[in-house]
């Protein structure tokens, strides 16, 4: 998942690569409902979201997700 919106190929999602990657979403998603989910997933607020960034947020929904 990472490595498809990782466009700077750096490993991580930053706030644009994620912007980018959501923008062809339905109209009523919109930039202010993008940075909530987006915050949801970069708890630190560094502006990155890494590969543990999301094990934990997923697994805060319950939802557990292979090691690899």
């Amino acid at each position: 998942m990472i490595e498809e919106l990782d466009f700077m190929g750096n490993g991580e999602i930053n706030y644009n690569e994620f912007i980018a990657a959501t923008a062809n979403m339905n109209s009523l998603v919109n930039e202010t409902s993008l940075k909530a989910v987006f915050d949801l997933f970069d708890p630190c607020g560094c502006g990155k979201i890494s590969h543990d960034d999301i094990a934990k947020a997923m697994s805060r929904m319950g939802i557990e997700l292979p090691s690899e």
